[in-house]
């Protein structure tokens, strides 16, 4: 008698378990409204003892327990391979037809046409506007982000003009015997060797490097250093040019636009390339409205 009286009560309390689990189960859902600051509670009672799920909301979207079952249904596949009515109804054909989840996930990957989309989305949510609205809004956004990078990159056009520059001259200046002689005239003064020394352009190259190898070797051995110097920098949190840039940005964005959400906007930012990613989305966009 005692043993099956301790049978009972353990099966009591494997059924409440199994009730409460179940429960959870199928009021579980994935809150994330994006844009907003709130809070999500949900409290189960189980003999008196109650617990709390707070969850910041980034998009809103509930699952219950027949959805998920619908979509690991085995209808779905058949030899291990996907049906043809289930590729033609859920297979997303583009990053507006795809779940909220599936784009923060994608965005959080550095998917560019996902991290845009999160914004479009954020804006909907926060603007209570349509989604061709809220396109409406980014573009707004877009230009005013390629305004301030074309500042931003300004530094980097100098750079690669100069280097084009000294990288192209440096030829002349080396195997071209007028040009060598010119440079020797007005900064070197060495001796000009005799004609027949000076017959091909590797010979050219021979008299000129004599004074061309300290100036290229100790520049490469600056650019060495600077550049240990920068892997440094970063090693110790130090950020360089352009994840400055990219910081300063996000912050004259945010400041522009502070109803949408900061993390959104600095995802964006820092996604946008301005001679890639952020026109091709400008083409995108633009026959789209068309």
């Amino acid at each position: 008698m005692a043993l099956r009286s301790s049978i009972q009560k353990n099966y009591g309390r494997l059924l409440s378990s199994s009730a409460f689990w179940s429960k959870r189960q199928v009021f579980s859902s994935s809150s994330f409204l994006l844009g907003t600051n709130s809070s999500n509670v949900t409290s189960y009672n189980n003999n008196k003892n109650s617990t709390s799920l707070k969850s910041i909301a980034l998009f809103s979207t509930t699952t219950s327990k027949d959805d998920e079952d619908e979509d690991v249904t085995a209808t779905h596949f058949r030899d291990g391979k996907p049906t043809l009515e289930y590729v033609t109804k859920q297979m997303p054909r583009k990053f507006s037809n795809m779940r909220n989840e599936l784009i923060i996930k994608l965005a959080a990957e550095g998917i560019f046409g996902a991290v845009v989309e999160q914004v479009v989305r954020n804006i909907m949510v926060v603007d209570r506007i349509e989604y061709e609205e809220a396109k409406v809004v980014f573009e707004e956004i877009r230009k005013k982000n390629h305004e301030l990078q074309w500042y931003h990159i300004l530094p980097y056009h100098v750079g690669l003009a100069g280097t084009a520059t000294i990288s192209l001259g440096s030829i002349p200046l080396i195997f071209w015997c007028d040009t060598v002689k010119y440079f020797n005239d007005k900064y070197v003064t060495m001796e000009v060797p005799q004609p027949s020394e000076l017959d091909t352009w590797l010979e050219v190259g021979s008299w000129s490097w004599s004074w061309m190898e300290p100036v290229i070797g100790e520049l490469s051995f600056l650019l060495l250093c600077m550049q240990l110097g920068r892997s440094q920098l970063s090693n110790m949190g130090f950020k360089p040019y352009n994840n400055f840039s990219k910081d300063l940005r996000a912050k004259q964005i945010i400041k522009l636009y502070p109803q949408y959400d900061s993390l959104i906007l600095t995802d964006y930012t820092n996604a946008v390339k301005y001679y890639s990613s952020g026109r091709v989305n400008k083409n995108k966009l633009l026959e789209k409205k068309n």
